[in-house]
């Protein structure tokens, strides 16, 4: 984080642009670093969709709710572990490649 520009009546005034063209900067190293790690990789993010896609059709054919919301309860346990797995994947790949 880098450190904020006082704004006391001790210190001198910031222009505004230089305090924008600051503020782009930081914006600018922080987008440059942000690609190396994202939330939930895409192909992760395709596999909790299908996921979910799948839980609909074999939910779909449950005779009861209990049936159907055991169906989706073991999709969202499914999709949690997969994007957990991916986020840490990311993260590991990340940090070795000093992202």
């Amino acid at each position: 984080m880098r450190p904020s520009i006082p704004l006391s009546r001790g210190s001198r005034p910031i222009a505004l642009g230089e305090r924008a063209v600051d503020d782009l900067r930081f914006i600018r190293r922080t987008m440059v670093r942000g690609p190396a790690f994202t939330a939930v990789p895409g192909w992760g993010g395709v596999v909790m969709g299908s996921t979910g896609l799948l839980a609909a059709a074999v939910a779909a054919t449950r005779p009861t709710p209990e049936g159907w919301l055991l169906t989706w309860l073991a999709a969202a346990a499914l999709a949690i572990g997969v994007g957990g797995l991916h986020v840490g994947f990311g993260f590991y790949i990340a940090r070795k490649h000093g992202g």
